[in-house]
């Protein structure tokens, strides 16, 4: 009995182990040398476990990590970038930056094309990359490239399969190429501060900016990125719309419960929140007593990587402060403390502490967490969600209107304009989101759901940047929306070809009611005109 029942174990171990899909060892390119550090954090946690079920990994990012493996390959060819690389100047006020933003054309006018260009160029000629990445000795089963601003190195993605992670939320027209065009009636465009509930003039304006947005990228963006990668690659190489329409996978950095629905193809993987994880206990120092100390609770206030409270008005540092020293909770600022006492003309009150690096996501967790004070970015606003932790939100630039908004629009916290921000507002949006248990109970709520899934992000990734080594791409996911132009795509010809036919029709009808009021004298001549109207409608057809 005893050796039967070995026996059928070994058997369903053996039939086990060829119903798990296999994926073969593979060289995989992650390219994001354009990155900003918080999206290299975020996709760095898909490498690590691509790294560790037996991938050979390059890395290629403007941030190093602390990754080491036999496996693992790090390249930096240039640091990550700063706001004004791509927008304004560096001693351009944050407010400046704001209202750049609001007014949405000098967006478009003051685009730093050259400084961006010029971060590409430098990409490629970094020693080191030419070395690991360019020379043909160097080939990869895949590809994982940054979808935002990193057009200028599509070129490598020319003869493999790759995956496109795009840092946000699909909202506009310039996926097109993928096969996908949303809507603008019902989705706002990330970078408009909209819901998904527009009035008449929001969706007008929401049309035009998708338009405007579009013609920007084919006219300028799209040449430009062309154009370097030609200059460093080959002038044989395809069109940017070519390239970009051959992609096998694309990942969206969002969650459905943290972004407003939109339609997706089958081939679109949400897979938003890749670092979120449990919190762990923080470690040992100043911040941990600080936080393990505090009587009524912990508030947080981060402005993310790409702001330095240097760029602050005064006035509005010194208002932020104000409000923040007379609370009962403590505090935890992230910045530099002489940078902020001169800026701001004042000391630091004595419930705030200021670290230059706090781990966020072990705050975020921790039970003590009541209020994060943020600018909403994306990965910012992602962990909040999964923490369940209240917000109040000061959105600058780019996507952080869209998470802003919807912030305010599910009940997790409270939007701030912060071209208005006085002592006053900003104090009363921390006062009522610190006492109106609403807004923990809305946020503790929506956590829930983040975490209700049957994966996680990470595994989801995971699994499907193997689905595509598996398979050598993922074909069959395709939509064949990426083979049609926009006339075709919103049926724009066939809606002229009935107006044509519809117009041509009643020509005849009219054309034979006059034949019969005039009599036949004149019978040749209109069946002559009848012909030819039949000959345009054929040839329309």
């Amino acid at each position: 009995m005893g050796q039967k029942l070995i026996i059928c174990l070994s058997c369903l171990q053996f039939l086990l182990i060829f119903c798990i899909p296999v994926v073969i060892p593979s060289r995989i390119l992650f390219l994001l040398p354009l990155s900003a550090s918080s999206e290299c954090a975020s996709i760095h946690n898909l490498a690590e476990e691509l790294l560790y079920k037996g991938h050979t990994i390059t890395w290629v990012a403007s941030v190093a990590t602390e990754t080491q493996h036999e496996n693992y390959t790090e390249i930096i060819p240039i640091p990550p970038p700063e706001f004004h690389d791509y927008l304004g100047s560096e001693n351009d006020s944050i407010l400046t930056h704001r209202l750049r933003f609001k007014q949405l054309i000098p967006i478009l006018l003051g685009w730093k094309l050259d400084a961006t260009s010029a971060r590409c160029h430098a990409v490629y000629n970094h020693q080191r990359f030419r070395d690991l990445v360019l020379k043909p000795a160097h080939k990869f089963d895949l590809i994982v490239i940054n979808g935002n601003l990193h057009h200028c190195l599509l070129g490598l993605v020319v003869d493999t399969p790759y995956i496109v992670f795009h840092s946000i939320p699909f909202t506009g027209n310039e996926f097109r190429f993928w096969g996908i065009r949303m809507p603008p009636s019902f989705v706002p465009l990330s970078i408009l501060e909209l819901g998904n509930r527009m009035t008449f003039p929001q969706r007008l304006l929401n049309h035009l900016t998708v338009w405007g947005m579009s013609l920007t990228y084919d006219v300028i963006i799209g040449s430009r990125a062309e154009a370097v990668y030609r200059s460093h690659l080959g002038e044989h190489l395809p069109p940017i719309s070519d390239i970009e329409g051959n992609v096998s996978l694309i990942f969206s950095n969002s969650h459905p419960v943290l972004s407003f629905p939109r339609p997706l193809t089958p081939d679109m993987i949400e897979v938003g929140c890749l670092q979120c994880r449990k919190a762990y206990p923080l470690p040992p120092g100043e911040l941990k007593k600080w936080v393990d100390e505090s009587d009524f609770g912990i508030v947080y206030f981060s402005m993310g990587t790409m702001y330095r409270l240097q760029t602050f008005p005064p006035q509005h540092l010194s208002a932020i402060l104000n409000v923040l020293g007379g609370l009962k909770e403590r505090v935890v600022f992230v910045g530099d403390v002489e940078e902020i006492t001169t800026r701001a003309n004042m000391s630091i009150p004595t419930n705030i502490l200021v670290q230059s690096f706090v781990p966020q996501q072990d705050l975020l967790g921790h039970s003590k967490m009541k209020l994060f004070i943020s600018h909403v970015g994306t990965q910012s606003h992602l962990e909040a969600g999964y923490h369940g932790v209240p917000l109040v939100v000061m959105p600058i630039y780019g996507d952080q209107a869209l998470a802003a908004v919807h912030v305010q629009q599910v009940g997790t916290g409270i939007l701030i304009e912060i071209l208005e921000l006085t002592e006053a507002t900003f104090g009363d949006a921390v006062n009522k989101v610190l006492h109106d248990q609403k807004y923990r109970q809305k946020a503790e709520y929506i956590s829930k759901m983040v975490r209700d899934q049957p994966q996680t992000s990470l595994e989801r990734a995971t699994f499907w940047t193997e689905y595509v080594l598996r398979h050598g791409g993922a074909q069959e996911l395709r939509s064949s929306a990426r083979d049609l132009n926009g006339f075709q795509y919103y049926g724009l010809d066939v809606v002229i070809f009935l107006v044509s036919f519809i117009l041509s029709v009643t020509l005849i009808a009219l054309k034979v009611s006059r034949i019969k009021s005039l009599g036949h004298g004149n019978s040749g001549k209109a069946l002559l005109t009848i012909c030819l109207i039949y000959m345009s409608i054929v040839w329309l057809t």
